[in-house]
């Protein structure tokens, strides 16, 4: 899949970035995603299909309650609308301001799947993350990073699977097309899932919205939002 789809990867010239932690409407409730991975569907039923997925820390608006699950949008994914569980998500009193403060560094997971080390009182033990999770960092280590979860869990990433986030930018900037295309090789081999975006299963656009969100870039995993963002070019033009 990932060969087919290099020559789509490298046709984006002129994207849109999104600001973080811009304040939700008075109405709107700001939630974090607490799990490593989670699906947003359609419509509130379990089997409905799945319309993208959010990643840890992801920050989502909450637009409606019914029952055990949340209407939400995302904010890093144009404010594209669904359906999640209500476990998947943490609202935070203080509506993410302290979680989400501006002047903190952030590192972003760049392996395809990697393994965090979570420090507790219950031992040591590992969690999944994905690439294109965005985590804030307490600390540099000599192996790699101490970083927060919504939950404040105390966890470290290895330096070897995660990078500073680079500066939201309109354009692509200092990202090259080699760049991009190196990127989208690591998902070489990922299943076929509609609506996914990570190697456990991911189709065209959630592709290329990992890769790029793993060089700062926040595009919509909308089909038709993501064709209006591109422009067409030849191979030859790369």
């Amino acid at each position: 899949m990932v060969k087919r789809l290099i020559i789509m990867l490298l046709a984006f010239a002129t994207l849109t970035g999104a600001a973080r932690a811009q304040e939700p409407p008075a109405k709107v409730s700001l939630g974090l995603i607490s799990v490593p991975l989670a699906n947003v569907r359609e419509e509130p039923l379990p089997k409905a299909q799945i319309v993208t997925q959010v990643l840890l820390a992801d920050e989502v608006r909450i637009l409606e309650k019914q029952e055990y699950r949340y209407r939400i949008a995302i904010p890093g994914q144009g404010d594209r609308e669904g359906w999640i569980q209500q476990e998947a998500v943490q609202v935070p009193r203080d509506k993410g301001r302290s979680y989400l403060k501006a002047d903190r560094q952030w590192v972003v997971i760049t392996a395809p799947k990697t393994f965090a080390l979570i420090l507790d009182k219950l031992g040591n033990h590992n969690v999944s993350l994905y690439a294109g999770t965005r985590l804030p960092v307490q600390e540099r280590t000599a192996d790699g990073y101490k970083v927060l979860f919504p939950d404040r869990t105390v966890a470290v990433v290895a330096s070897a699977d995660a990078e500073p986030v680079r500066p939201r930018n309109p354009v692509l900037g200092g990202v090259t097309p080699a760049e991009i295309a190196k990127t989208a090789r690591k998902f070489q081999g990922a299943q076929y899932l509609a609506g996914g975006i990570t190697v456990q299963g991911m189709d065209t656009n959630g592709l290329i919205y990992t890769v790029y969100r793993i060089h700062g870039i926040d595009l919509d995993t909308d089909r038709n939002a993501l064709k209006a963002k591109a422009v067409k070019v030849q191979k030859k033009e790369l």
